[in-house]
């Protein structure tokens, strides 16, 4: 075990950290180990005593509910046998049972007896029983003839939920309540009493318990027939479940998710519970047959009193304490539950708040750590800084001629690549010269053949517009056309009234002749006849005026229309002559631009000769720099020597004191300074040879080189 922990501690001050880290990580890391188990312990500890101490509580309130339930239940039964020794109740039964009979009703069937006569008892007996009957916390008390008819009921019942059925032979005859009035009837003993377990009534939509007794006349009623220790009727108590769930309800203790409630062996509800009790009570329990079965409720059926954790009805972890609790013969299960959570919660939240006072320790402890090992380091760290400083002179001004170097390599590079490029430039330049002047010949050619054709169209646009004229005209004559064809039309309308005429002309004729009788008839003949031809004649002109109209409206659109076509043909004709004229003008100024760029490419000829002697001198400079260049980067490479070795010793230094991340910084820098001098270091053969071959290189060979 030894042997392992002086292992990891070798290990430990083995890893690349600072000595400050080291020391501050070995301060928190022993903190942490103090502080670890304590949590742990007591975490434990008191898990362990609060459910111990919870356990009590809830056997303590389990037999505190027990005793209460068993009292409420024994005052119950010790009440109702002492109702079967009361006089009053003697009374109340041979004055109802008279008042039942006097009114005319019969035992053996469910009737409604609410008279006049029950309502003058009700009011002399109701009150007082009412009020002994609260004294004990009992709900309700009820009458019972030896015929199994209810002829008295504490409670107000107009709707006969009880009073006035039969329980031998009525509707609840096969109910919890009627086996109960039987046994109470056939008891041997009068001080004997009987239990009517929960049960839904459906008469009430009510679950109803009940305690049954015989009740014997102390005394002689004659007038009725009944002697001194005649059975004349069952006293029945009904058990009050509201107080009863009040008993379990007490909150002492409890919490939000404690509860104490009676199940009974059929696994329903004898009392409400506490946590979701709208869903969980004793109605709807009975009602919709919701059973809470759980090892609780079965271990305490069985008989065994005990306590355990297991999951409730919802599936959630409780402690239950349970235990038996017989009442009358009929054994239910008294639970005692509460939530381990909500247990649980007062130890997690001293918990936490111990955890937050620990981190609050440890951070105070980090804080001296801090400051402890700043005390021991930051001596160590001015000696650092100290040579760190002297090497950050020396890389400065070794970096500043390294720089200088790389600029005057750099400024020969690009100088002598210029020169190539320009030389380059010059010949390109003089050859687009020469074919800028051989294409302005050219061109002026084309524009003297483009102007010569602009003449010839220009001509043909001007025959265009003589044959637009020709065709007005034609339209003009078109129009006389029309002239003649209304006239035609005059003369015609001309022949409709002559018609019109000789047809009146006929008509009086035939009138005429129809009145000189015989000697008339051929004058009539005639006169048809001359009738029918001016009908004729009518409709042969009506004809004739029809293709008349019909020939003018054609004349008139084909002229229209000629006129439209003739109309456009002259705006494109005069639209294309004036752009004619604009070519053959835009032609002549073409020509004057191409004399004056024949003159500017004889200019640009002198200019290039001169630009060729200026880059030979050029090309001497670059020689000259080019020297210069490898003299400051041979001094730059001796000084970068002489830092590299001051940086080695600050390294080793401050991997001591700081670990691994500061090596690894420095390392990095250095190696960066040199592939920066690396990269802007040129051959100055290379250099050399590209100066010595500047006139043969083109383009592709330059980049190769470079």
């Amino acid at each position: 075990m030894r042997s392992m922990s002086s292992g990891k501690l070798k290990w430990f001050f083995s890893v690349n950290m600072g000595l400050k880290t080291k020391i501050q990580i070995f301060i928190v890391v022993t903190s942490l180990i103090t502080i670890i188990p304590i949590l742990i312990y007591f975490q434990l500890k008191s898990s362990s005593s609060m459910v111990t101490m919870v356990k009590d509580q809830l056997v303590s309130l389990r037999e505190i509910s027990k005793k209460r339930v068993e009292l409420y239940f024994q005052n119950s039964m010790k009440f109702t046998a002492g109702l079967s020794k009361n006089r009053l109740i003697e009374s109340m039964f041979i004055s109802l049972e008279g008042s039942f009979f006097s009114d005319g009703f019969s035992v053996g069937q469910d009737l409604e007896i609410m008279t006049k006569s029950y309502n003058n008892a009700d009011n002399e007996y109701g009150p007082r029983t009412k009020n002994i009957i609260d004294g004990y916390n009992l709900d309700n008390m009820m009458l019972v003839t030896t015929g199994g008819q209810i002829i008295f009921n504490v409670k107000n019942d107009p709707r006969h939920q009880f009073l006035g059925k039969n329980l031998l032979s009525g509707s609840l005859s096969q109910t919890a309540i009627a086996k109960c009035f039987r046994d109470a009837k056939d008891a041997a003993n009068t001080s004997d009493t009987f239990f009517a377990d929960f049960q839904y009534y459906q008469s009430t939509d009510a679950v109803a318990s009940f305690i049954c007794t015989k009740h014997v006349s102390e005394f002689d009623h004659l007038s009725e027939g009944i002697k001194a220790g005649d059975f004349i009727g069952v006293i029945i108590t009904q058990i009050n479940i509201n107080y009863l769930t009040s008993i379990l309800m007490e909150r002492s203790g409890m919490g939000e998710s404690g509860q104490i409630f009676l199940v009974g062996s059929d696994g329903k509800l004898r009392s409400d519970m506490f946590v979701n009790q709208d869903q969980y009570n004793v109605l709807k329990s009975f009602q919709n047959n919701i059973l809470i079965t759980s090892p609780s409720q079965t271990s305490a059926v069985s008989g065994k009193t005990s306590i355990h954790e297991i999951k409730n009805i919802n599936e959630l972890p409780v402690i239950s304490a349970y235990t038996p609790l017989i009442i009358m013969g009929q054994t239910w299960a008294l639970i005692v539950e509460k939530r381990t959570s909500e247990i649980m919660s007062p130890v997690y939240t001293i918990l936490s708040q111990i955890i937050m006072n620990a981190i609050i320790v440890l951070m105070v402890v980090m804080v001296i750590a801090y400051f402890f090992g700043k005390s021991i380091i930051d001596p160590i760290l001015h000696v650092s800084k100290t040579l760190n400083k002297s090497s950050k002179e020396l890389s400065a001004a070794s970096e500043e001629l390294n720089d200088a170097s790389s600029k005057l390599s750099s400024s020969s590079n690009q100088q002598a690549a210029a020169t190539q490029e320009s030389v380059a430039a010059m010949q390109e330049m003089a050859s687009m010269i020469n074919q800028t002047a051989e294409f302005s010949h050219k061109s002026k050619d084309i524009s003297d053949i483009v102007k010569n054709m602009t003449g010839e169209g220009d001509k043909i646009m001007r025959n265009m517009v003589d044959s637009m004229t020709d065709i007005n005209k034609e339209n003009e004559n078109m129009r006389g056309m029309v002239d003649v064809i209304k006239d035609i039309s005059k003369k015609t309308t001309i022949i409709n009234d002559i018609v019109f005429k000789t047809q009146l002309l006929s008509f009086n004729a035939s009138i005429e002749a129809a009145r000189a009788g015989q000697h008339g008839k051929g004058f009539a003949v005639v006169a048809e006849e001359v009738g029918k031809l001016a009908n004729m004649s009518g409709n042969a002109s009506r004809e004739i005026y029809t293709l008349l109209e019909n020939s003018q409206k054609k004349v008139n659109e084909a002229v229209k229309s000629t006129e439209e076509t003739v109309k456009r043909g002259q705006d494109v004709t005069n639209k294309a002559q004036a752009i004619f004229r604009q070519i053959a003008d835009n032609i002549s100024l073409i020509n004057e631009q191409i004399q004056r760029i024949v003159e500017a490419t004889n200019e640009q000829n002198k200019g290039v000769q001169q630009t060729e002697s200026a880059l030979k001198q050029l090309d001497d400079a670059a020689k000259g720099n080019s020297e210069v260049a490898v003299k400051a980067q041979n001094n730059s490479t001796q000084l970068q020597r002489a830092k590299n070795e001051l940086n080695a010793i600050i390294d080793t230094l401050n991997f001591i004191v700081l670990g691994n991340n500061r090596l690894v910084k420095n390392t990095c820098d250095q190696q960066e300074a040199k592939d920066t001098l690396n990269n802007n270091y040129v051959d100055p053969q290379l250099l050399d040879g590209i100066v010595a071959k500047k006139d043969s290189l083109n383009d592709d060979d330059f980049e190769k080189m470079v």
